[in-house]
This record gives structure tokens, sequence and C-alpha cells, in this order.
């Protein structure tokens, strides 16, 4: 007899094949950004610096070679994000969850999802990586078909993939790799496995990137360096920098900096301060790293003052322009002339009201309702002695995100929405299966109670004997 397991799944796979024709329609060949732009220039030229990855910079050069870009890099990141659908969706149907698989069809289909994969992007192909990543730990939970050297080489490949899009990736990678790991080993080794993978992937592609590749250093930690010190010295009275001690120096930052982001300080006018800051680092690298964290520790509240005003620039806590979310596909002015970005009706209405979701539900809603969705994760798998994978998921899920946006509290020196792109992507994937997991409780809530009725009603009416022992019928 044909199991109706393979029936829905070629039904899943015809879905999601569909999602992404619908995808290219609008989005194809994907909006470029500044970085993008840059990137692209990069790999066409071949003269690598290390300010952007350069391994997903070489990943533009592969792509290139075989279709032209933004249109290749895009497919591919469409690719990534539909198989991870597609994994999270069949895990659904194995787990007997028929509705959240089209739940989460639905979701895909949503402007406010669909249309934070509009861009080629560092930050779309990171976020369609990670859904891939969570669709690869969805089906380690659910099969146990896959044998452990292909589960383990499906967790390098895909956390390699997702660590090359940004410097600062790892936040949002480590926590999906405990659970992979979890998955395959138990959670005993899971942690320890997961530390000497991410290690291990961490030292070959930073050698291949410095050998392999040759990307000339440009110290991109310098734009960190300089927001941070720039920030403690507007925070003080007094000279907290070394490098603030002269008039120019202190009217140039009052004048050029905005905790919003670092950018000023590469524009004409606003040079001075930056340009010590660069020279020093590359004269001494040690010696200015620890200025920096000497800084920091020297003034505590100044640093804490800088770094909370970003983060709430970051997180859109008191304002935000309808034009901030994303590159609007009316001014994609980075394309080539080859790759224009399609400005149809469909594409144009999905824009709309992608926008108009996020101008009302802040970043800041969403990070507070992540982490409500982990801390739930959280009491379900404590009161459970089996785990449970839905569960799972979703702390996998929410912590990637909690990691990787609040990591930008530490190292962020921008505060430009695409930043924020995984915190919805993967705050829509958990809210749908934290959704299914309520349901799922409480209808085995009622299921338990009805069981305990039953058996109370049954004791009720077994015959007695006069010492109260229950007589057996004969």
């Amino acid at each position: 007899m044909p199991d109706p397991l393979n029936g829905r799944i070629i039904k899943l796979g015809a879905f999601f094949v569909a999602v992404g024709a619908w995808y290219a329609y609008l989005f194809y060949p994907g909006v470029m950004d500044w970085d993008s732009d840059s990137i692209h220039k990069m790999a066409q030229s071949g003269n690598y610096t290390d300010w952007f990855p350069p391994l997903f910079v070489l990943l533009w050069e592969i792509t290139g070679s075989l279709w032209p870009n933004p249109g290749a890099i895009w497919i591919l990141q469409t690719s990534l994000l539909l198989v991870g659908l597609f994994l999270l969706a069949y895990s659904m149907l194995r787990l007997e969850r028929p509705w959240l698989a089209l739940a989460l069809g639905i979701i895909a289909l949503t402007p406010g999802f669909a249309h934070l994969f509009h861009e080629a992007t560092k930050d779309t192909f990171l976020g369609a990586a990670l859904v891939c990543f969570l669709g690869a730990v969805a089906h380690l939970l659910t099969t146990k078909r896959i044998s452990q050297i292909t589960a383990v080489v499906l967790v390098l490949s895909i956390a390699v993939v997702s660590l090359v899009a940004r410097h600062n990736a790892a936040f949002a990678v480590l926590p999906l790799m405990f659970a992979a790991f979890y998955a395959m080993v138990g959670s005993r080794k899971a942690v320890a496995i997961a530390l000497l993978a991410f290690v291990a992937i961490s030292l070959t592609t930073t050698a291949f990137a410095k050998w392999g590749v040759g990307a000339r250093s440009t110290a991109p930690v310098t734009s960190l360096i300089i927001f941070d010190l720039a920030g403690i010295a507007n925070q003080t009275d007094v000279e907290a920098v070394d490098l603030v001690s002269d008039k120019e120096s202190l009217d140039e930052l009052q004048r050029c900096y905005t905790p919003r982001h670092w950018d000023t300080f590469a524009r004409e006018g606003c040079q001075v301060f930056a340009g010590r800051v660069s020279r020093d680092y590359h004269a001494t690298p040690i010696k200015m790293i620890m200025r920096w964290l000497q800084s920091i520790i020297l003034h505590p509240i100044a640093y804490a003052k800088h770094r909370l005003s970003h983060f709430s620039s970051l997180l859109r806590v008191s304002e935000l322009a309808r034009d901030e979310v994303g590159i609007s596909i009316w001014k994609a002015e980075h394309n080539p002339p080859n790759a224009k970005v399609r400005t149809h009706t469909a594409a144009a209405a999905y824009e709309r009201l992608a926008s108009g979701l996020f101008y009302l539900v802040r970043p800041w809603v969403v990070l507070i309702l992540t982490a409500l969705m982990l801390v739930y994760a959280l009491q379900v798998l404590r009161k459970q002695r089996a785990s449970e994978p839905i569960a799972l998921l979703v702390l996998a899920a929410s912590s990637s995100s909690l990691a990787y946006t609040t990591g930008y509290l530490v190292v962020g020196v921008s505060s430009q929405f695409r930043y924020v792109y995984w915190l919805y992507v993967s705050s829509m994937l958990a809210g749908v299966l934290t959704v299914g997991l309520i349901t799922d409780r409480r209808k085995h809530g009622r299921v338990a109670a009805m069981d305990s009725a039953e058996r109370t009603v049954q004791r009720a009416s077994t015959p007695q004997d006069r010492s109260g022992c229950r007589t057996r019928h004969r």
C-alpha cells in the first residue's frame, strides 16, 4: 500500500516551486544596495578586500560566472529560502500537523515575509541561509533515516554558507548549531561539539580568505572603534579619548556624531578624527584596540548611553520613516543596466503592504514577542520529559534571532532596517510554530481531562465489598 505521506510531499514540493515562481515574478533579479554594488565590483575585478566577507565576494564571483548578477545570487538566495521552508513544512507533516505545514506555506506568500527577500544583499542572503538551516534542524529532529555522517556534513555545509554572508553571522548561527547537534547527539555533547565545529569552521574560512582568496586588509573593525570612541567622547564632559584633545576634533565630533551610524565620519568634513584612528590602528593594531577597551572601562556609563542610544535607533523605539524599510524597488539605483528591477503593480503592492506592516509593528515590539516565545518554549521543554520537536524549533529560531539582534547592542555601527530582517523572518516562523504548540497543548489538556473524568467514573461505578476493596466480576 503506498505511503500517503509521499503524495503530500510531492504536492508540498510543487507548492513551494510555485512560490519560487511567484517570488521571481515579483522580485527578480533582486534590488542591490551600496554594499552589494561594491561586492559586485570586487567580484568582477578580483580585487578583494576584507571590508566585506571575502568568501561572500567569492560566492558572487562564482555565481556571476554562471549567470549575470545580481540575478544569480538572488536565485541561490531564494533556493535556500524555499528549501528551508519545504523542510520545515515537511517536518510538520511527519509530526502529523498538516495545518502547520499549510500555515508555513501561507506565511511565505504574505507581503511582510516575502518582501524581506526582494533584495540581493548580505542581509537577505543571510536570512535565507538561516531559514534553510532551521529547516535542516527540523528535519534532523523529526527523521531517523539520515546517517550521522550525512547529518554532520549537512549541518557544517549550511553553517559555512550562513557564516560567509556577514562578519557577525556567528550570533545567529551558533544557536542553530546547538539545536542541530542536539538532534544528532543529545544535550550532553551538543554544546561542546557545536563550539568545536564553529571554531574549526572559523579558523578554516579565515585562513582561506587570507591566503586562498588573498583579500587585502582594510581593518573593518576600525568602524566600530571610531563609532565607540566618538560616542564616549560625545557623552562625557571630559576628554575621555586621548585622540580628541584638540578643538578641531572636538568641534568635529559635536558636528558629525550621531548614534544612528558611524558613516558620517567617512564623509568630507568629518574625517580628521576617523583618519587618526585609522592611521594609529594600521601602525599598531594591538595598541589601538587597548586604547579603545581602556576608554570603555574608564567611562562605562558614557559607553552604555552611547550603545543604548544606537540600539534604540536600530529598534525604532521613537520613530520610523516609511522609506527606511529596505531599498525600495523605485530606488534600485545600484543595479547594473542589464539588471533593472521591475516595478509592476504586484511588486509595488507587496512593498506598500510590507512597509505598512513594518511601520506599525516596530522592531522593538518584535524583539519582545520573540523573547516571550523563547520563554514559552523553555517552559514547555521543562514540563515535558520527552523532547517536543516543535518547542525545540521555536527555541532555536527565537534564540538565533535574539542573539543576532542583541549582538548589535555591542557591535552595531549602523541602524539600517536590513539589520532586523532576520528578527522579523524568524519571529514569523516561530510565531506559527508557537501557535501550533499552544493548540496542541490545549488539545492534549482537554484529552487528559476527559480521560481523568472517565477513570473517575469507572472507579465510582466499580462494586466494592465491605472492606472497601473492589470486587472482581467472574
